[in-house]
Formats: structure tokens, sequence, C-alpha cells
């Protein structure tokens, strides 16, 4: 799943690899076009979901819960390679449809490296290991003469950096909770912002830093590759989709950045209730057919100038939520009226706290 060849080559030796969202092998097959529409859309709910979950300010443990959710409602498949097919081939289909704008490659960039996230989390640690070789990281472990030596450096580093009292580390030491094998090495330019932060310790030549702080570097790296590769997509694709391409794939990437893939036109939760709740896609024919004439003029102006002043924000979003749209849809409605004008970074920095306390 890196930028330019999916890892990883051990999950295939493994019977269900694959069944809780781990890493594929490389070398994909080319399913036939109306099955990687459909993969496609697929990966593009999984994503939307998780740009709804980070807008409702899930972080953490949370938003891996909700990532994980959406993962094996819309990914799971019967067969590992089904599954493996669907992975790498719905990756690169949406690399080609959120390549052409700067703005949907910074939306796919953000969604994608929170997925990768989660998904380097469900990797045993020798398929950890292979990714940091992939990632160009090199990691050697600290040997347990290393350790003896430097465990009051260690412990300096750990006590002022990762919130631990004196008495927790003497007793994790005590329990045999904390030993070399909780650290690594790394060189020391690989990591120059734990440097630069004073989060690690440099020892010959390499940051000596805890296995905790392994994911925030793979992470940026998946994150760095994968922005490089996109921005060559972009430069390639057009002509590609011009030529070769104009058949076959240009017509099903064409329209994926804008493809909506919320939920039907009524919605009912599962023991039946809000029935009569409104929803995204009936929204536009409600408001044209019964909007008082003041609420059709303020949303007819968000359509064509894209944008809104805080009174006529204010209004329209009161209205909308007095006839029954909920919060998430809400978030929806706001931030893809907004665009293209405004980011979704700049939406989420702007707009979206007052869309969800109004």
């Amino acid at each position: 799943m890196p930028p330019n060849r999916p890892p990883c080559r051990a999950a295939r030796k493994r019977p269900g690899a694959f069944a809780d969202g781990r890493l594929p092998p490389p070398n994909p097959p080319r399913p036939p076009p109306p099955s990687q529409e459909h993969f496609a859309l697929d990966r593009l709910k999984v994503l939307r979901g998780i740009e709804r979950a980070r807008s409702g300010n899930k972080a953490g443990e949370e938003l891996q819960r909700a990532v994980k959710e959406l993962w094996h409602q819309h990914m799971r498949c019967e067969a590992e390679a089904e599954l493996h097919d669907k992975d790498v081939v719905s990756h690169y289909m949406l690399r080609l449809g959120f390549c052409r704008a700067e703005d949907q490659r910074r939306w796919l960039l953000d969604q994608e490296t929170e997925l990768f996230r989660w998904r380097f989390g469900q990797l045993a640690g020798g398929e950890q290991a292979e990714l940091f070789a992939r990632c160009g990281l090199e990691v050697a472990p600290l040997e347990p003469s290393e350790f003896t030596a430097l465990q009051a450096p260690l412990q300096a580093t750990l006590l002022s950096n990762y919130a631990l009292s004196r008495t927790t580390f003497a007793q994790m030491m005590r329990q045999n909770q904390l030993g070399p094998q909780h650290f690594l090495k790394v060189a020391f330019e690989q990591v120059p912002g734990l440097v630069r932060q004073r989060a690690v310790f440099l020892h010959r030549g390499h940051a000596v830093l805890p296995v905790i702080q392994l994911e925030p570097l793979v992470v940026s790296a998946f994150r760095a590759r994968l922005s490089k590769s996109l921005a060559q997509t972009a430069e390639q694709w057009a002509q590609l989709a011009a030529t070769q391409e104009r058949d076959r794939l240009a017509p099903l990437v064409g329209g994926l950045a804008k493809q909506y893939t919320g939920p039907g036109l009524r919605r009912v939760s599962s023991d039946g209730a809000d029935p009569e709740e409104v929803s995204l896609p009936e929204l536009p024919g409600l408001l044209d057919a019964h909007a008082p004439l003041c609420m059709r003029n303020l949303h007819r102006q968000l359509e064509q100038e894209r944008h809104l002043k805080h009174g006529g924000r204010q209004q329209l979003g009161l209205f909308l939520k007095g006839i029954g749209l909920s919060l998430e849809d809400a978030l929806w409605f706001w931030r893809e009226h907004f665009a293209p004008r405004t980011t979704a970074e700049q939406f989420q920095k702007n707009y979206a706290y007052n869309v969800r306390h109004r």
C-alpha cells in the first residue's frame, strides 16, 4: 500500500492475513473495469467515513475504532485473494480520480494516511520490520548490555518526555516491564523532529527511542511518499487519460471525486425510529418545493457563490437543523457547498466548530 508498490510479502503466507485490514502483497492482478469501479466506490466510502469521524472530533482510540468499523463494513471480502485485489486496485483508482486538483490530492492524502495509521497497527512485529526497511528506516534492536549502560539517560528521557514518575519507572524495571526490547536504535538523521524536541537519547550516532515512537516515523514516511507519487501521477495522467486510457479507465475515474456515497433517500434506524429524517439527496428538492423564500434565496446564493456570510450561515444552519438534518449530514452539506473555494482543512479550521455547536 505505500505509494510506489504495496507491501507486504509476509502477509500472503498466513491464512486470514487480510481479514483485519493488514497490508497486501505486491503484484496485483487487473480485474475488469466494472470491478474496478465497485472497488473504488467502496474504498471511497471508507475514506469519507474517516473524514466524517475526524470532523466529529474523534481522535486516538475512538478514531481507530471508527476506521476499523468502516474497513470491515465496506472492504470485507469472502476470499483473501479478492480482498487483496480490492485493496490495491481501489487505492490506485482513487489516486487517478483525485490527482488532478491540489485540494483533492490533499484530501486523499489526509484520509489515506489515517487509514494507513490504523492498518500499520494491525501488523505483527516481523511485518512492521519489513515495512521499516521498505520506508528506508534502518532500525536496530538495543542490546541488553547497551540498555544496562544507558539505563540512567534513558530513564531521564522517559521521565521528561513521557510523563512517567520515578516511582513508576522503578516499578516497571522491577517487574521486567521495561527492558531492551522496548527500545530501538535508528540513525539520528532519520528523526530530526524527535532530536529537535529532545525526545530521544543520542548515542554513537544513533537515536535510542521507545518502540511506541516508531509509528509516527512510518506514517510520516508513508505520507511523504504518497504525496510525491500523487504529484507525479497528476503530471502523467492527463496525457494517458486522453490517449491510452480514454475508453477504459478515464470514464471510470473521471467522476470519482464528485461521486455521492452517502445514505439513501430515506434513512431509517435499525429500530425503525425517525422515519421522517431529512437526508442529503432529497434536501435540494425539499428546499425548492417547501422552504420559505428567504431560505431558498440563501440556498441559491450558497450554490452560486460557494460561501455565505456569518448571518446567512446561522439562519440557514438553524433552519436545516430544525427540519431534521443530522449533525453529520450538516457538516457534509456545508463542506461540499464551500468547496472548491474553501479547502477541507480551511473548513475544518474556520467553520466546522460553528456547525457542530449551532
